[in-house]
């Protein structure tokens, strides 16, 4: 029993070893919404006129000015990323995060979520029932009509390389 019972005692000490949560400090000091990693060193983070950046999985970050407020971050690649957020905007960079230019979403309503599911083909969705597409790495959006115009997207995932799910207001769920 003794031998049990120091077992269990071992397995909690060495889970609560892993699951230790420790304060960064980025100097950010406005909201920050969303992180992905383009691979186990190279992370973002986006949120109000933030965007940071870290080269060593997360260790250490640094911070850059981005006029804006993003809801969300995505990189293709290492080099190749874009943000989406407040008002339709969207910017994207092709050398890691030096250089921001701004890409034209023909909306204003809140974007949410970007995701793409290969290097050319992506999908952002905000509220008000806006779902975009860009078959060109980001460089143009079309908007796709889903019906769904009084509802909020919030998330969206690809299941596979053809179905996509989407979530949002009103306890909602579609998927295409």
């Amino acid at each position: 029993m003794k031998k049990l019972f120091f077992v269990f005692v071992i397995s909690i000490i060495s889970f609560n070893a892993h699951a230790q949560w420790f304060h960064q400090n980025t100097g950010a000091v406005y909201t920050l919404r969303s992180v992905q990693f383009s691979d186990q060193n190279t992370g973002w983070i986006c949120g109000l006129e933030s965007i940071l950046k870290t080269t060593n999985g997360g260790e250490n970050w640094n911070l850059n000015y981005l006029d804006g407020d993003f809801y969300s971050v995505f990189f293709i690649n290492n080099y190749t990323g874009l943000v989406c957020g407040v008002n339709g905007k969207i910017k994207k960079t092709t050398d890691a995060g030096q250089i921001w230019q701004n890409i034209n979403s023909s909306v204003n309503s809140t974007l949410n979520k970007i995701s793409f599911i290969n290097q050319n083909t992506g999908y952002i969705a905000g509220n008000r029932g806006v779902i975009l597409k860009s078959t060109d790495s980001g460089e143009n959006w079309i908007r796709i009509n889903a019906g769904i115009d009084s509802l909020d997207i919030y998330t969206l995932e690809f299941v596979d390389n053809d179905r996509l799910l989407m979530s949002g207001s009103e306890s909602m769920i579609y998927n295409s």
